[in-house]
Parts: C-alpha cells; sequence; structure tokens
C-alpha cells in the first residue's frame, strides 16, 4: 500500500532537484551547451514516466486476467 505512495513523494522531491541541477549547468555552461542538456533531461524524464505508465498499464492488465481466470 506504502510504495506507490513513497514513489510519489521520491519524484516530487526529486523533481525541483532535477530542475535546479539542470538550470545550473545552464548558468555554468555555454548557451549552446545548455539549452541542449536541459531539453535531453526532460526527453530522459519523459521516457522515464512513459515507461512506467506502461508497465503500470500491463501489470493492470495480466491483475484483470489473472482475477478473471481465478474466478471461473
Amino acid at each position: 500500500m506504502y510504495l506507490p505512495l513513497e514513489i510519489g513523494h521520491w519524484q516530487m522531491a526529486l523533481t525541483p532537484n532535477l530542475g535546479d541541477w539542470v538550470l545550473g549547468i545552464g548558468y555554468w555552461g555555454n548557451d549552446e551547451y545548455s539549452i541542449p542538456l536541459s531539453g535531453h533531461w526532460s526527453l530522459v524524464t519523459g521516457h522515464w514516466s512513459m515507461l512506467l505508465l506502461r508497465v503500470n498499464w500491463v501489470t493492470y492488465r495480466l491483475n484483470r486476467i489473472v482475477v478473471a481466470r481465478s474466478k471461473r
């Protein structure tokens, strides 16, 4: 029960830090590098969230199938 909540809190704690970190890279690096880097980071986080959504959906479908079979 607690695990998804914990992961949610962790993601909420991580996201502002990641944003600050990318901003920091932007300030220290050249203008040429700062924007692609932050873009790359958001792409990576986007891929991660998509992957998590897909995994959640698959496990949900599998649970539905298992429950349906056990009710027979």
